[in-house]
């Protein structure tokens, strides 16, 4: 029963990390992007603006796809350890 407890305490330890990161990567992710409509302001008409502004849109879309995966794991986590307590 041990090891059992010891697997529960593990993932739950890891969807607390997981929510944790994915907060802060979505707050991150907001600030970026909030970060990059300045860009887009001032560098009008600069095809490197516009390039720095494509890059950074990925770099945000790219910080999404990670909170999604995230909250994904949390998920998981809990639907694991309600099997294992069954």
């Amino acid at each position: 029963m041990t090891a059992i407890q010891d697997l529960i305490g593990t993932l739950m330890s890891v969807k607390l990390s997981a929510g944790q990161l994915s907060g802060m990567i979505t707050s991150t992710s907001e600030s970026l992007n909030e970060q990059n409509f300045r860009i887009m302001a001032l560098s009008q008409g600069s095809c490197s603006g516009e390039q720095a502004v494509q890059e950074v849109g990925l770099a945000v879309r790219s910080l999404i796809d990670a909170t999604s995966a995230l909250r994904s794991l949390e998920g998981d986590c809990s639907k694991f350890v309600q099997e294992i307590g069954k």
